[in-house]
């Protein structure tokens, strides 16, 4: 199943890119989502970063994992994420509208490793509509509090 949103954000490209690829600050927001995060390495954020995530979801208390895949400066970050049934790839890209004007276009790919996780990646697709309003309005906020904070 994929989902794919586009926000454009009135700030450079450089500004957004950095934003997005703020390791730091996407750990933060986590940890106040109850998850607990560490990074392997410990070190600022390079291909093949490795993130592992613990934290309650509907009910349960999920693991995962998260690998930045590849990094192309100013431009693209890709993610591969997986759990025990699934695997997710998170494809970010920012696109230069104009000197002060960018594209964010973020698209989630999400495939299923188990038997159980093919009928739970099927019943989502009987509700894509509502998902994808979701996955749109979640990328939407972020994009608003990208260039709120590049504002103030």
């Amino acid at each position: 199943m994929k989902l794919k949103s586009q926000n454009d954000i009135n700030a450079s490209v450089g500004d957004v890119f950095a934003k997005m690829s703020d390791a730091d600050r996407w750990e933060a927001m986590s940890r106040t989502r109850g998850m607990k995060v560490s990074r392997i390495p410990n070190e600022p954020m390079r291909q093949d970063t490795e993130w592992l995530v613990k934290g309650p979801y509907r009910g349960k208390v999920r693991e995962f994992s998260i690998r930045l895949q590849s990094i192309v400066p100013d431009d693209k970050l890709v993610f591969i994420s997986v759990s025990s049934g699934m695997e997710f790839t998170v494809t970010v890209m920012t696109t230069a509208l104009s000197a002060t004007e960018t594209r964010l276009s973020v698209e989630l790919v999400a495939k299923p490793r188990t038997i159980a996780a093919r009928f739970i990646l099927q019943s989502a697709k009987l509700a894509r509509g509502r998902l994808l309003t979701q996955f749109r309005k979640r990328m939407s906020d972020i994009a608003n509090g990208i260039s709120d904070d590049l504002v103030a």
